[in-house]
C-alpha cells in the first residue's frame, strides 16, 4: 500500500494508468482511493473520467445493484473499473446492506467472483475482476463508526491512498 500527497495533475495521470491497467492480461486493475478534506476536487476529479470504456461512474451503489445490472458487462470483460464519486454513499446505508457490498466489492477486485447464488442472483464464472476508483473525506475514512478496514476493505480494495495535495486554480 502507497501513501502520498499528490498534486491533481499527477493524480490525473494516476487514475488514467490505473485505468490502463484494467487491459493488461494476467493482470489484476489497480485500484485507488483518493482521499481528501471536502471540497478539495476529489469528485470532480474522478469525473473527468466518467465517459471512458470500460468505466462506468456511479454516486452511489449496492451490491445487488451492480450484480444485477452490471454482471453481463463484468462477465463479458467490457467493465474493467467502476469509480465511485464519494464512496460515503454506499457506506452510509444499513449495515447490512453496507456488509454485502465491501464482502462484494473485495471479492470483485482482489480474488475475484466466481460463483454468486442468491435469492436475486444465481450465477457462475471464474475470475470476474474489475478495479475500483473511489473518493472519501479524511474525516469519513477516519471515523470510528464505520467498520470498514475491520472487513479488509481497504488492504484489498486500495493500492493507494493518496490525499490531494493542493487544489489547482
Amino acid at each position: 500500500m502507497v501513501r502520498a500527497m499528490i498534486q491533481t495533475e499527477k493524480l490525473e495521470r494516476l487514475i488514467t494508468l490505473a485505468l490502463y491497467s484494467g487491459y493488461l492480461s494476467n493482470e489484476k486493475p489497480l485500484s485507488l482511493l483518493i482521499i481528501a478534506k471536502p471540497e478539495s476536487g476529489k469528485i470532480e476529479l474522478v469525473s473527468k473520467f466518467a465517459h471512458n470504456q470500460g468505466v462506468v461512474f456511479l454516486t452511489d451503489a449496492t451490491a445487488y445493484g451492480i450484480r444485477k445490472t452490471f454482471l453481463p458487462v463484468l462477465e463479458e470483460g467490457k467493465l474493467r473499473h467502476i469509480i465511485i464519486a464519494d464512496l460515503l454513499n454506499p457506506f452510509s446505508k444499513q449495515r447490512a446492506t453496507v456488509d454485502s457490498f465491501i464482502a462484494f466489492m473485495n471479492s470483485l477486485i482482489e480474488e475475484g467472483v466466481a460463483e454468486i447464488h442468491t435469492y436475486a442472483v444465481d450465477f457462475k464464472k471464474e475470475g470476474i475482476q474489475c478495479g475500483l476508483i473511489a473518493t472519501i473525506t479524511d474525516k469519513a475514512l477516519l471515523d470510528p463508526r464505520h467498520k470498514w478496514a475491520s472487513m479488509g476493505f481497504f488492504h484489498r480494495c486500495c493500492l493507494y491512498l493518496i490525499a490531494i495535495a493542493s487544489r489547482q486554480p
